[in-house]
């Protein structure tokens, strides 16, 4: 086995179906289904359960994590290299939940701009609980991601912000005529609203859920969605409240009447909001000044960077 079948192996997984890997990898199906074979009588068992669309035996998934971590490795090689003979330049994959990327992509692209001109920043829209396994899989260089949970052991981390439980009420909720905006309120006064919350695979649900959970309660889910902002949009107009972090709260929602919220009483709604990267992945200096550029705009942060390698160029 070589990494170049290991790519292909990979890509199947991804995909689901041969047929569509053997599409993306520009080869023949045939020629495609041959290497999986040949890789599996090589390993003396199945890798792959021949359903629809493809899943994963036991050695299978052994296989699929082992080489990625391989794969992940060969990458920051490459990078390595590219940074002794080129100057600094490449491609940095964060990975962001889509209300945060609309909330601090504004202040630390044009920062980061500035400083790597050479380097292009690709931004990867995903919800928190879905990053960990995006870094893993080397779809994504490093995670921004929000959480309730210790980051995950196997990834470096920095704590940003730990972030504080509103509810968001529209003004015609039985909630917003009973208690005056900005009060703080059990979670339980909320129980016979409606609410708009976020799909599954956000943080910010799993957090919610768990709130339900704990307390007992089971108010009406009027809709799901994807986005944060659309779902205080929905609230608003359909006479329904919502569960949003502090972090998107800015001066002008702060001070304006129109915006009634309310903070969670109990303590133990609070999360963190991360930025993350995988340990078996080679940090650039590229790499590091987006790192350092997030440290600066985040002084609540009490974390540490690596230090395999001292940043030519700090922010």
């Amino acid at each position: 086995m070589n990494l170049r079948q290991a790519k292909y192996m990979v890509t199947i997984y991804k995909e689901g179906q041969i047929s569509l890997a053997a599409k993306k990898l520009f080869i023949s199906q045939s020629a495609l289904s041959q290497i999986v074979q040949n890789i599996e009588k090589e390993f003396g068992t199945r890798l792959f359960k021949r359903t629809t669309p493809i899943t994963l035996t036991s050695a299978g998934t052994i296989y699929i994590k082992t080489v990625q971590k391989m794969l992940m490795l060969e990458e920051g090689m490459e990078r390595e290299m590219e940074e002794i003979t080129v100057e600094c330049s490449g491609t940095l994959r964060i990975g962001f939940p889509t209300t945060y990327a609309k909330i601090f992509l504004p202040t630390l692209f044009p920062l980061y701009r500035k400083n790597f001109p050479n380097v292009n920043l690709e931004i990867i829209r995903d919800g928190s609980a879905s990053m960990p396994e995006r870094i893993n899989a080397g779809e994504v260089d490093m995670a921004f991601m929000a959480s309730d949970k210790a980051a995950p052991e196997d990834l470096h981390n920095i704590v940003l912000k730990t972030e504080k439980i509103l509810l968001f009420a529209a003004p015609t909720t039985k909630l917003a005529k009973r208690i005056k905006p900005y009060t703080p309120i059990k979670i339980i006064e909320a129980k016979d609203e409606e609410f708009v919350t976020l799909n599954p695979g956000h943080g910010l649900r799993a957090l919610q859920d768990n709130i339900f959970a704990d307390k007992g309660i089971s108010p009406k889910i009027l809709i799901n969605v994807d986005d944060w902002l659309l779902a205080i949009q929905l609230a608003a107009k359909s006479n329904a409240v919502v569960l949003f972090p502090d972090t998107f709260l800015n001066r002008e929602l702060e001070s304006s009447h129109l915006f009634p919220y309310y903070p969670l009483e109990d303590e133990r709604y609070l999360r963190k909001y991360y930025l993350c990267w995988s340990k078996d992945l080679y940090v650039p200096n590229y790499m590091y000044g987006f790192i350092e550029l997030v440290k600066s705009i985040f002084p609540e942060n009490n974390e540490y960077t690596p230090q395999n390698k001292k940043p030519n160029n700090l922010i």
